[in-house]
């Protein structure tokens, strides 16, 4: 998996501070990294906090595909300086963050170690992940599944918590990457 390019979907999430700008921040910062290449990027969403026990404001929610030269523990590694450089210091699951950067997917891997699990285990219960997933990869089948992401939307029915946004998302030179949406 080292030294090829690997294909990769990573789901983004933010719901404190500037969301849009966290996001667009680690697209960016991705983007810079030796031995990335960004592929698409989804629209933005504003979606509803879920499974959380006390309330939050909304998420902002995207996903990226992109390809890699770095090993899925490296790209893990990046992926955590991206969110503690751009204001994340929590450590639960379940609580608010600046940023959240989960891979989803690598290349046709299945991947189970108690720090990363790939495909995300919860990958085909979530439209905040599911919808922006659904924009850039609707016909990608993923490892150990036997249907594509546009089935696994399907399957949980019409979408609820889960709205577009309406302004410029991705400014400048991650426009190219921009793949219009689902919603």
């Amino acid at each position: 998996m080292k030294g090829t390019m690997n294909t990769v979907y990573l789901g983004l999430g933010s719901n404190l501070g500037d969301r849009l700008s966290s996001l667009q921040k680690s697209v960016t910062a991705l983007e810079e990294s030796p031995g990335m290449e960004i592929q698409k990027i989804s629209p933005v969403y504003e979606t509803e906090p879920v499974g959380v026990s006390s309330p939050q404001p909304p998420y902002y929610n995207a996903a990226v595909e992109l390809k890699t030269k770095l090993s899925p523990m490296d790209l893990l590694r990046l992926t955590k300086d991206i969110e503690f450089t751009l204001g994340r210091r929590n450590k639960e699951m379940k609580d608010s963050r600046y940023l959240d950067l989960d891979i989803l997917v690598y290349n046709q891997a299945i991947i189970r170690t108690p720090l990363l699990q790939v495909p995300h285990p919860l990958l085909e219960h979530r439209w905040f992940v599911l919808v922006p997933l659904n924009d850039i990869a609707s016909d990608f089948i993923p490892p150990g599944f036997n249907f594509t992401i546009g089935d696994c939307l399907n399957r949980l029915g019409t979408p609820q918590g889960v709205y577009p946004l309406k302004e410029e998302m991705w400014p400048g030179s991650l426009s190219r990457y921009y793949y219009p949406g689902y919603l």
